[in-house]
């Protein structure tokens, strides 16, 4: 189990997603374990992210949202750690 998943539309490299991966980075520092899924983009920051410690999901990448929020159930559905949406639509 995950004490905190993040999730965010994408980790291409932009502000927020800069912040995430700072972050996370600090949350893996701290002794947390850290998932971050991301749903679109090209995970530009993925190497950044993987570096840091995090776990880094791509399997729901560029599906569509209705397949993504059916996934994230999945996920989901025996977590008892924080999730955090970013951004979310």
């Amino acid at each position: 189990m995950y004490d905190i998943t993040h999730v965010i539309t994408t980790i291409d490299r932009g502000g927020a997603e800069k912040h995430l991966l700072q972050l996370a980075s600090a949350q893996v520092a701290a002794g947390l374990k850290v998932r971050v899924i991301f749903l679109k983009g090209s995970g530009e920051l993925i190497r950044e992210f993987e570096a840091s410690g995090c776990l880094v999901v791509d399997q729901l990448l560029n599906k569509n949202i209705l397949v993504q929020i059916q996934e994230l159930r999945k996920i989901f559905k025996d977590e008892c750690g924080v999730i955090h949406a970013h951004l979310p639509r």
